[in-house]
């Protein structure tokens, strides 16, 4: 994975720009601790994305494919 802290956006992507590599894609997982309070926004173009409880202020939640799993929030 490849990540930037960007002004007070985190960005992740799967792999850095440019990368040639072949990994199958359920090979990677990654799990974030997000603070209480904050404004959430996560885009998406092919991933679960799962949230098990959010405590947050605003929080939008955008995916071209893949599934969403929202708990308490």
């Amino acid at each position: 994975m490849h990540y930037l802290l960007d002004d007070g956006v985190l960005r992740i992507r799967f792999c850095k720009s440019g990368a040639k590599i072949q990994v199958n894609a359920a090979d990677k997982h990654l799990s974030l601790e997000v603070p209480k309070g904050i404004d959430l926004s996560v885009h998406t173009t092919s991933a679960l994305v799962k949230a098990d409880s959010l405590d947050q202020n605003n929080v939008l939640i955008a995916a071209l494919s893949g599934s969403t799993e929202l708990g308490t929030v």
